[in-house]
């Protein structure tokens, strides 16, 4: 691994020291090309692979999800506390996706999804110990609560294939990645932390 990953307490890169917490993985040092893929590990993208910000495509999926709520209505079934569920579901959302995104500040690496070969740690404390995309996740919860909140059925599928989408065009291509920088200590955290929850 050419002295990658190096293994340092998370207190040594913004977390507090002296709780337990879990390790970092730090790897410094591997070439990159200009994307920011480690371009020692040969790790190539395919079509659409890291080409949309998720940021973007929950935008898009959001008017998509709203669109057959106003344009569909007969697809709504709405019920009793449909909008109380919807409105907790997104803060839910939020919250999980803000907590990763702490993690990652605590831990100082990238949170810039398109450009995974630039992260400097891999993540397993916090949120991580749960999920290992919280982010994702937070985004798909806000998603369904959209849906919820029209209780709209082709706005579920929506979320199915947002999710799908995400899976194949984001996530995957970053697992590939951090599999390259961080070898056997990431394969162990994909062996114990599921992908979505």
């Amino acid at each position: 691994m050419g002295g990658c990953p190096r293994v340092l307490p998370m207190g040594a890169v913004g977390s507090r020291a002296g709780r337990g917490a879990p390790a970092a993985v730090r790897c410094r040092g591997a070439p990159r090309s200009l994307s920011g893929e480690v371009a020692d590990r040969g790790v190539t993208m395919g079509f659409l692979e890291l080409r949309v910000p998720p940021l973007v495509l929950l935008t898009l999926f959001s008017m998509a999800v709203c669109g057959a709520g106003w344009w569909l209505p007969s697809a709504n079934l709405p019920f009793a506390g449909s909008g109380a569920l919807a409105l907790a579901v997104i803060a839910a959302g939020v919250g999980v996706a803000l907590a990763g995104v702490v993690e990652f500040r605590r831990t100082r690496t990238t949170v810039n999804p398109i450009a995974p070969g630039k992260a400097t740690a891999l993540v397993e404390g916090g949120v991580y110990r749960w999920t290992r995309n919280p982010m994702y996740l937070g985004m798909a919860l806000v998603l369904l609560g959209f849906a919820l909140w029209w209780a709209s059925v082709p706005g579920l599928a929506l979320v199915g294939g947002f999710c799908a989408y995400l899976t194949r065009f984001q996530i995957l291509p970053e697992e590939r990645v951090l599999r390259g920088l961080f070898g056997e200590p990431y394969a162990g955290y994909v062996a114990r932390v599921r992908r979505w929850i």
